[in-house]
């Protein structure tokens, strides 16, 4: 492994971008039907400041590891009529939906800034012609993210039926040794790598695992099916523990990403 303080500064200004924009996906959708939104928070730990606008308080805490957009009656019931449990099933998947959707389309917005400025230096092309291939550029970039997300899919796919080991998962510690070898690399390469993680954090928060939003609305989908049989208490408890599961799996791959730093070191 390879670390340099800019490669971990990268790092810890890659996951705040990338976290910003995920969690800012479901603010912007949670205010566009009007679900009241009580906390918007970029890091996780102490709250180092804060204000508030309206009825969100917006904080900026200590560990820039996680987020979260806090809304009224996620996990309990509620009988404030703006709350998210009271809101049409449309809307709750639409909310959760959002923040993946976001870093979707940053990381298409990503790409198609590398390709354009990658060649465009290149092309002895007009005004119009540099226009044209400016808006071509997100049609390559859709098809690259395409290829890109089917190819992790099948990596999931391949890990889940351990088909490939968990050697090839890395954490924070693995994500800074590939930003500092990729910042010798050049600009172009560094943000490719930003929108390959940003297209990595989308698909894996819309898994089918509690506490993250394809795990919600899987649950969504079981509650529209059910009715009242599983409450918002019920559904709190599994959210809850695979929060737990979450912390204990990604306190596993920073030991594992230590003991990778120890070998190469030796």
């Amino acid at each position: 492994m390879n670390f340099s303080a800019i490669g971990i500064i990268e790092t810890i200004l890659a996951l705040l971008l990338l976290i910003f924009v995920h969690e800012t996906g479901h603010l912007l959708v949670a205010k566009l039907f009007r679900v009241q939104v009580n906390e918007f928070m970029l890091g996780m730990g102490p709250k180092i400041t804060s204000f508030k606008r309206g009825e969100t308080e917006y904080a900026f805490r200590a560990l820039p590891i996680g987020g979260a957009c806090v809304l009224e009656g996620e996990d309990e019931d509620s009988d404030n009529p703006r709350a998210f449990t009271n809101k049409p099933a449309r809307v709750r998947a639409l909310v959760l939906a959002a923040g993946s959707l976001m870093n979707f389309a940053l990381a298409i917005v990503v790409l198609a800034m590398v390709i354009f400025f990658t060649y465009i230096p290149q092309m002895q092309a007009s005004f119009v012609e540099g226009l044209l291939f400016f808006f071509r550029s997100f049609g390559y970039a859709v098809e690259y993210a395409a290829t890109l997300m089917r190819m992790m899919v099948e990596v999931l796919g391949q890990l889940v039926t351990r088909k490939i080991g968990m050697d090839g998962v890395t954490g924070p510690i693995g994500m800074a040794s590939a930003f500092s070898e990729t910042a010798e690399m050049g600009p172009g390469y560094l943000w490719q790598l930003v929108a390959l993680i940003s297209l990595n954090l989308g698909i894996v928060n819309l898994l089918p695992f509690p506490a993250l939003d394809g795990g919600r609305l899987i649950f969504l989908v079981i509650r529209k099916i059910t009715g009242k049989r599983v409450t918002n208490q019920v559904e709190g408890m599994f959210h809850l523990v695979g929060i737990m599961l979450l912390f204990a799996f990604m306190i596993f791959i920073t030991f594992q990403d230590v003991g990778r730093f120890i070998v190469h070191k030796e």
